[in-house]
């Protein structure tokens, strides 16, 4: 990169560059452009303060960004099935960070699941930065979830004060109620729905709440096409007060740009997130079944791969993932590889049907992805044959493909205009 490049260009370039391309990271989204509206407004700037302005606070009127995130916070709560919801975090990470905080007492015992089972790599390092005591939650690898009879007779189990679900690496659903039954009665159950948002928000997947779990975390932009943006929900309202007042330790400015855009992805109500969160699942396993008929060994075929967005490819060694992942790069099939739980930490890939099924990917246009795919790590293509395909599959195999282009043209305008 030359220094005298201007950064405006090389802001349109990777607009340019990733419009034509299919992105299938397990961990992105993107809101629609009606949706992202909230950033080129006056609000992005402006700080939203709680409490009710009278002249002793300081500060003058805001008009109405309390009652956009009100309104916010109850659509929320509709899509989630719950009474309390604070839309404060600005990440996942600033979820975790603020529930485990709220929750937990200097030196409490917090069990998590392992990363080689599927968990968050950070989260033991947090609970160690908050004082507190992290063991792992037993696991049972057969039918990939927690393995209740093993916990219940864990000799640290009266001990146990919170159980964190850092659900990060996530194909299956998890026992919330029978952990419930066994946990001691002070112990507390927070789920981190950050990967399957999207799913819960339309009745799909589990509902953590109803089965037993005290507070839902989760980030808003995977299977939920919504903002870089965290948001905590809960039945319990001692325990939405603890959460709310912790929040404001770790979040002063919670990005009000960001809570509008959330509310109007989630406008769409959970009718829409149950028609848009089975189409994700459905997508995932017919990917996972192409994929396994076509000679890859796509991870869990015997629980028919997968119920949320992710399938887990073994593609053998370190130098094979790469290699798939850098040509379906050059021909602008985004993924990525990651450590798979089940390979006992081996890399391979991890796929996400989220924001294909979003562009609204048809049936045609998922098997000819899935074949791309195959053909590309069994090595049977040539570049420019493959090119071809994957334009015409761009432009035939989507019912919405370019819904986002307009974003660049608005964009330009503006800048044409300055």
């Amino acid at each position: 990169m030359k220094p005298s490049q201007n950064l405006i260009d090389l802001i349109f370039e990777n607009e340019k560059q990733v419009a034509k391309s299919i992105r299938l990271v397990a961990s992105e989204n993107l809101p629609d452009i009606r949706d992202r509206v909230p950033y080129i407004l006056d609000l992005y700037a402006r700080y939203a303060f709680a409490g009710n302005h009278d002249e002793t606070t300081g500060y003058f009127p805001q008009y109405n960004l309390r009652e956009i995130e009100i309104l916010t916070r109850e659509i929320a709560a509709i899509c989630l099935n719950a009474k309390y919801v604070n839309v404060r975090p600005i990440s996942g990470m600033s979820c975790m960070l603020t529930a485990i905080a709220a929750l937990t007492q200097k030196g409490d015992l917090v069990m998590s699941l392992a990363p080689h089972h599927g968990g968050h790599g950070e989260t033991k390092g947090i609970l160690k930065t908050l004082g507190l005591e992290s063991k792992h939650l037993p696991f049972d690898t057969d039918r990939w979830q927690l393995d209740i009879e093993s916990l219940r007779n864990l000799s640290d189990l009266p001990r146990v004060r919170l159980v964190y679900l850092d659900l990060c690496m996530v194909l299956f659903p998890q026992p919330i109620f029978e952990l419930k039954k066994i946990l001691p009665k002070k112990a507390k159950i927070v789920y981190d729905a950050s990967h399957v948002l999207g799913l819960l928000s339309g009745g799909l997947f589990q509902d953590p709440l109803a089965e037993g779990a005290d507070v839902l975390v989760g980030s808003t932009h995977k299977t939920l096409p919504g903002p870089h943006k965290g948001i905590i929900a809960t039945n319990n309202y001692l325990l939405a007060t603890k959460i709310d007042a912790t929040s404001y330790h770790f979040t002063s400015h919670h990005h009000i740009a960001d809570v509008a855009c959330l509310g109007l992805v989630l406008e769409r109500g959970r009718h829409f997130f149950q028609q848009y969160g089975k189409k994700i699942i459905e997508n995932a396993q017919m990917m996972g079944k192409i994929l396994s008929n076509r000679g890859i060994k796509v991870e869990f075929a015997k629980y028919n791969y997968t119920q949320t967005h992710q399938i887990w490819l073994d593609l053998g060694d370190l130098d094979n993932v790469n290699r798939v992942t850098k040509n379906l790069y050059e021909i602008d099939i985004l993924l990525n590889s990651v450590s798979i739980p089940s390979l006992q930490g081996r890399w391979g890939i991890r796929i996400g049907t989220q924001e294909i099924t979003h562009l609204g990917i048809k049936e045609e246009g998922l098997k000819e992805l899935s074949h791309i795919i195959a053909d590309v790590a069994l090595e049977k293509f040539e570049f420019d044959i493959m090119q071809k395909r994957f334009l015409k599959l761009t432009k035939e195999g989507f019912t919405d493909f370019d819904k986002n282009k307009n974003a660049l043209k608005i964009a330009q305008s503006i800048i044409k205009k300055d």
